[in-house]
């Protein structure tokens, strides 16, 4: 069992065909289908099933795809550590991070990185939280920028700031009458039972901002009479300034809300935690290669007043 008989069945695996699996690696169909007969023979199982849907890994597969996908990331990294005997002058590091936190982070962050290391390869994955975590764990990619997390114990995270919710409301709300000041806080801070009889305009179940939401919400005892559901936490904010209506947002969004919306914003007593954790998550099982670990440091150095 060599690397490129790793490669041969996990491309099989993830194509669930020889023959696009073939086309993909560039070599014929029929030496593909040899391989595998040929490991299949030697480990005396059957990695695959054929079924309607293609070809489907049988437990033995699963298990042999799962060590195959290891022990190829584990080469990549041992390709990755020559490199870095040499100062870090060559490598790659692939990093994953939702869209809305990229427009955050990766300006700070990212443009050092590459200012410090420019033959350093960047590539650059953007998707939802679950399936950034998900891509982790299956050695997708070395690095994922999480905002909030489903605390994996598959995975190892590295806090490097919060970012505080706030509520928000229209500027002619009677809530900032029912405020006070806070401390060493630009904003005035509300007890949440005042928003207990108000409509909330919230974003759906699932997305990160409505877990954290649902979350604070919960802790105060709150069940949130909701009017609207939205994808977009903007037009959450947009749509309570014309109405009695309430939501909450993280800060970072306020410097993307439009300034000819009227809106009020309040601090949420520590009690509740209302704060992402910011953290960049990696597989505890693989350690990261060094340009990851130079991309923690960076974080970690010009991040945690970002918010």
């Amino acid at each position: 069992m060599d690397l490129k008989e790793l490669t041969y069945i996990t491309t099989i695996a993830e194509e669930k065909n020889i023959s696009n699996a073939a086309k993909k690696l560039f070599i014929s169909q029929p030496a593909l289908s040899l391989c595998l007969s040929r490991v299949e023979e030697n480990l005396g199982s059957k990695l695959f099933s054929r079924t309607s849907n293609g070809l489907i890994l049988t437990y033995a597969g699963e298990i042999y795809v799962d060590t195959a996908r290891k022990i190829i990331k584990m080469y990549e990294n041992m390709i990755i550590d020559f490199s870095e005997i040499n100062n870090m002058k060559r490598g790659r590091i692939v990093l994953g991070i939702s869209p809305r936190l990229g427009s955050f982070i990766l300006p700070v962050v990212l443009t050092k990185f590459s200012q410090l290391y420019p033959n350093i390869k960047v590539a650059l994955i953007e998707d939802t939280v679950a399936k950034l975590e998900s891509k982790v764990i299956d050695a997708s990619i070395d690095l994922a920028i999480l905002n909030t997390s489903f605390g994996s114990d598959k995975l190892h995270y590295e806090q490097f700031t919060t970012d505080e919710f706030l509520i928000c409301s229209s500027a002619t709300s009677e809530l900032k009458e029912l405020s006070c000041r806070k401390k060493d806080s630009y904003f005035n801070i509300i007890d949440l039972m005042h928003l207990k009889d108000k409509p909330f305009i919230l974003t759906h179940p699932g997305q990160s901002t409505r877990i954290k939401t649902d979350s604070i919400l919960l802790g105060a005892g709150i069940t949130p009479n909701i009017c609207l559901l939205t994808t977009s936490i903007i037009t959450a904010c947009h749509m309570c300034a014309d109405n009695n209506c309430v939501t909450l947002v993280p800060k970072s969004y306020c410097q993307l809300l439009n300034k000819a919306y009227s809106l009020d914003f309040f601090c949420i007593e520590d009690r509740f935690n209302p704060y992402w954790i910011m953290s960049a998550a990696y597989n505890r099982d693989v350690d990261p290669p060094k340009p990851a670990r130079e991309f923690i440091r960076l974080l970690k150095q010009d991040c945690h007043n970002l918010f």
